[in-house]
């Protein structure tokens, strides 16, 4: 009767009933929803219908009999289930019967039991520590149930993938005391042995006593997931656990976390228990230097380079020091609104930072993001602002700039969404003009946009932006080096040109990752992509 897409707006719609997050806009969800009343209404309503005596059970919930990820829905949708149950009076005595039933019952007012024991104030700050952790985005597959696990870590010694993280007893961490998950979050052992440190257990290191507590009180109110945990593909000695215990005991850095401001630093902080809270989000739960920091040959953070930037799934996780920071522009408010909403007047965020924000950030007050604002911006050990450090002042393009030959170019390519001047056409395309990308040291990311595209980050569904399509097959590396150079001079006053071969670079690493698909790439085409291949 559906046509595939017709099915995948169902499955949209289905997913979306208990809150889960699909990168997809809104238009979809709603289609999918006038199709659910179209073909399914008559047996389950919208969804939140439950009839147990046809056997029709609630959608709108996080139990999913039969597989719940966008995958499994679209093929329950697709194959049809009979959900009969077969009749065991011939093999089975009554007494037997009576023994099943008495255990189910058993089973059931146990766990039930064990989620009436645990305090509703620890779950409800747990939840929000979960968020402040982005627990979800790590340990859910694309398209995937939450806490299930499934999603691929490609690395330079094999693939990882992240565990199931729900309270199912035999393929989640339900068997799991309070002590395995400490030692999990905090040591990186679990009961299967020691963890990768694609786990950043060595942020989570940091984490109080009482937050983890409350953490694992949330994370055994969740429903359990049956999904089996994907083998890790991992070479030789990689594979082996034990060596793990080697790389901790060489690499991870277990000093405690120093919350004094550095001597340097405290004429220019004014709000000491301000910079302490942030510090406290950003170097634990947020740990965002797993990201923006680089890593040795090891995958060990180099923390005398802490925010200097990594390059991760063919992005550039860009430089956050707080000197980058200061001459790009940023300010707490700039900061406060891009990290809290991913839209700010220095633009908008994209790629990983984007769902960083949709399952995380956004989901905190703006008092603690702000607090994190505050703490980048002032800086700390190892990440000082210099006293010559000169603010960057974009003017934006000028009499001059417009006669350029190369303007022609740009309002060719750029112009039409960023606008002829650079600034923006909301809800079109964000601002080129003081952008905290076009102004960053490293030009990486604007090269990479123009030879990957951008599709909506779907963050807010009134501020979408359009789709960015690649210049891969529309401009030569000169031309777009000319391009970008012309752009980062003029919106974002960096004077330091980007050459052809910077361009050919990064449009050749991308290219060899399948990350790059010319003018029409599409979301498909990066799913389909090699996931094998190790670009960083």
């Amino acid at each position: 009767m559906l046509r595939p897409d017709e099915i995948a707006k169902i499955s949209y719609y289905l997913a979306s009933l208990n809150q889960r997050h699909t990168d997809v806009p809104e238009v979809k969800v709603e289609l999918g929803k006038e199709l659910f009343v179209k073909t399914c209404s008559s047996c389950h309503g919208d969804g939140r219908l439950v009839n147990t005596e046809t056997g029709v059970p609630d959608l709108s919930d996080n139990i999913w009999l039969h597989g719940g990820s966008i995958e499994e829905i679209q093929h329950t949708i697709r194959a049809g289930l009979n959900n009969v149950m077969p009749a065991f009076g011939e093999q089975l005595s009554q007494n037997e019967i009576l023994a099943i039933g008495a255990y189910i019952t058993y089973a059931r007012m146990k766990n039930d039991s064990r989620l009436a024991s645990l305090d509703a104030e620890a779950v409800e700050r747990g939840e929000y520590l979960a968020h402040a952790g982005d627990c979800v985005a790590c340990h859910s597959a694309e398209g995937g149930e939450p806490f299930a696990g499934g999603l691929p870590f490609v690395t330079p010694f094999g693939t990882i993938y992240s565990t199931n993280i729900t309270p199912h007893v035999t393929e989640g961490i339900g068997s799991y005391d309070y002590e395995d998950f400490r030692a999990a979050l905090v040591d990186g052992k679990g009961r299967h042995g020691y963890l990768y440190p694609a786990m950043p257990f060595t942020s989570y290191q940091h984490v109080t006593e009482q937050d983890m507590r409350d953490m694992w009180e949330y994370m055994q109110s969740i429903a359990a997931v049956s999904r089996r945990n994907d083998a890790n593909q991992m070479m030789f000695p990689s594979n082996i656990r034990l060596g793990l215990l080697a790389w901790d005991i060489v690499f991870a850095d277990r000093k405690p976390m120093e919350y004094e401001v550095p001597v340097e630093l405290q004429n220019k902080v004014e709000d000491v228990e301000k910079w302490q809270r942030g510090k406290y989000w950003v170097a634990g739960l947020g740990h965002c230097s797993e990201c923006h920091t680089p890593r040795n040959i090891a995958q060990a953070l180099d923390n005398g380079r802490i925010f200097q930037g990594n390059l991760i799934d063919g992005w550039h996780a860009p430089d956050i020091t707080a000197e980058e920071l200061y001459v790009d522009g940023w300010d707490l408010t700039s900061l406060t609104d891009f990290l809290h909403t991913g839209h700010s007047d220095k633009g908008s965020a994209f790629a990983g930072m984007a769902d960083v924000i949709k399952n995380s950030l956004s989901l905190m007050t703006r008092e603690d993001i702000e607090s994190m604002s505050y703490y980048l911006l002032a800086g700390d050990t190892n990440n000082m602002i210099s006293d010559a450090a000169v603010r960057l002042e974009p003017k934006g393009f000028d009499e001059v700039s417009y006669a350029e030959d190369i303007y022609a170019t740009y309002n060719q390519t750029c112009g039409a969404c960023h606008g002829p001047d650079g600034k923006g056409r909301d809800p079109i395309a964000p601002t080129l003009l003081n952008n905290g990308i076009i102004m960053h040291s490293d030009p990486f990311n604007t090269i990479a946009v123009t030879i990957r595209g951008l599709q909506p980050t779907y963050l807010d569904k009134e501020r979408n932006f359009m789709p960015m399509a690649s210049f891969e097959d529309v401009l030569s590396d000169k031309k777009l080096a000319e391009l970008i150079t012309f752009v980062r001079l003029h919106l974002g006053a960096r004077e330091v040109p980007v050459t052809e071969e910077d361009v050919r670079q990064v449009r050749e690493m991308l290219e060899k990752a399948g990350y790059s698909g010319g003018l029409h790439v599409t979301p498909e085409m990066y799913d389909q992509r090699d996931g094998s291949i190790n670009v960083n």
